[in-house]
C-alpha cells in the first residue's frame, strides 16, 4: 500500500493543532484520512527535525468546556489561573504545591465571599 505524502497544509494542521494542546486523537479528526498513529509519527519526525518543541507530556483528560456550562467556564478559569499562581509562588520556594490544601483554602474562602 503506497503511502500518501504529506501535504504543507496537513503538515500546518498538525503543528498548529499540536501547538494548541490537542491530543493526537483530537488532530486525527481533523485529518479523518490521516490514522493516529501516522499524526504521533509525523509529529514526533518535526520535534526530531527541531520544527516543532516538544510537550512536557500529554496527559489524559477532557477540557473543562465540554463538561462545564460556558456559564461556568469564567468561574473555572479564575480558579486554574489561581491555582496556577499558587504553584509558581511554591515552586519558586523549591517546594511542591499541595493541591489538596489549596483546593480546600479556595474552596473556604470564596464560599465565604458568597456569603458576605
Amino acid at each position: 500500500m503506497k503511502r500518501l505524502s504529506w501535504t504543507k497544509k496537513e503538515i500546518g494542521v498538525v503543528v498548529s493543532l499540536y501547538r494548541e494542546g490537542c491530543s493526537f486523537l483530537d488532530i486525527a479528526e481533523k485529518l479523518p484520512w490521516r490514522s493516529v498513529v501516522a499524526i504521533k509519527h509525523k509529529i514526533i519526525q518535526l520535534i526530531k527535525r527541531g520544527k516543532l518543541a516538544e510537550r512536557k507530556k500529554e496527559t489524559p483528560g477532557i477540557s473543562y468546556k465540554k463538561v462545564l456550562a460556558e456559564t461556568d467556564w469564567p468561574k473555572m478559569q479564575h480558579f486554574l489561573g489561581e491555582l496556577s499562581y499558587y504553584a509558581g509562588l511554591v515552586q519558586n520556594q523549591n517546594k511542591e504545591p499541595n493541591i489538596a490544601k489549596f483546593i480546600e483554602t479556595y474552596v473556604e474562602i470564596f464560599s465565604l465571599q458568597k456569603k458576605s
